[in-house]
């Protein structure tokens, strides 16, 4: 519950940006920006539905191909059975 709360920019930012612009001809921009003026109550539903809408922005904006600070190494290690 927390797109509109302490990540709002991050979502907004990503959401919004020009590279994203393909999402709108199945999303409806001026109902998007109103859950981001605060016009809807939040709802676990509204939520989800922004964590999906910022994958799919994430996919076609093509950012996550593009080199940034290197992450952290996690191993996970999974038992043998």
């Amino acid at each position: 519950m927390t797109c509109l709360s302490d990540m709002k920019e991050a979502f907004y930012e990503l959401i919004f940006d020009s590279g994203s612009e393909p999402i709108f001809q199945i999303v409806n921009k001026q109902k998007v920006k109103a859950l981001f003026d605060g016009q809807v109550n939040v709802s676990p539903k509204i939520n989800a539905f922004l964590w999906h809408l910022y994958t799919a922005a994430t996919l076609i904006s093509d950012r996550w191909l593009e080199e940034t600070a290197e992450s952290q190494v996690v191993r996970v290690k999974v038992p043998d059975h």
